[in-house]
């Protein structure tokens, strides 16, 4: 990973910061997406200690916005000439229903679709550093699961668990069905 560029989501705590701190540990460069500037602050500082010679970014936000999601992959692709790696690995379960700005169910929101518009606005520096790679994080939890395309935001029947299960299993059929010839949207 030395000298590699690596764009992670949710590296402030659990998986994301592991794998970030380790990848930092191999060489590679970081830079986060973080809602939260304190600990983006924190997490720059653990990498710095790993990996003192490698400036490390962050960029601040919120991806269960659409918008917020578009302005930070269109400042990332706009700063990063190349990108190696992104890691799109921010999410969350919530215990209780709410829509998000845009009219979306928060857990679908951040755990499916921010993941497929931070992917498409970095695309074409991901295509320019062949070959570069897209990490999708996943559970098991999508097992069990359908997509319910009548009652995709679940306004009937909200459960937690429901929702992050039904949200891991559209990041992987959205994988499984993109060819490698994927245009990407519109």
């Amino acid at each position: 990973m030395d000298g590699k560029v690596v764009v992670i989501t949710g590296a402030t705590s659990g998986i994301g910061q592991i794998a970030a701190e380790a990848l930092a540990g191999q060489g590679a460069r970081i830079v986060l997406v973080a809602r939260d500037q304190g600990r983006a602050e924190r997490t720059l500082a653990r990498l710095r200690k790993v990996a003192p010679s490698i400036a490390h970014r962050v960029h601040i936000g919120d991806l269960l916005s659409l918008t917020d999601t578009k302005r930070v992959g269109e400042r990332i692709a706009a700063e990063e000439p190349r990108i190696d790696v992104l890691i799109n690995n921010a999410g969350n379960v919530f215990a209780r229903r709410a829509l998000t700005a845009d009219g979306m169910e928060r857990t679908f929101a951040l755990n499916h679709m921010a993941y497929f518009v931070l992917t498409h606005q970095l695309r074409e520096r991901l295509v320019a550093t062949a070959p570069a790679r897209i990490v999708n994080t996943a559970s098991a939890a999508h097992r069990g699961n359908v997509l319910d395309f009548d009652d995709l935001q679940m306004e009937k029947h909200y459960r937690a668990m429901t929702a992050y299960g039904r949200s891991k299993l559209a990041n992987i059929l959205s994988r499984a069905n993109s060819g490698a010839g994927w245009p990407g949207p519109g």
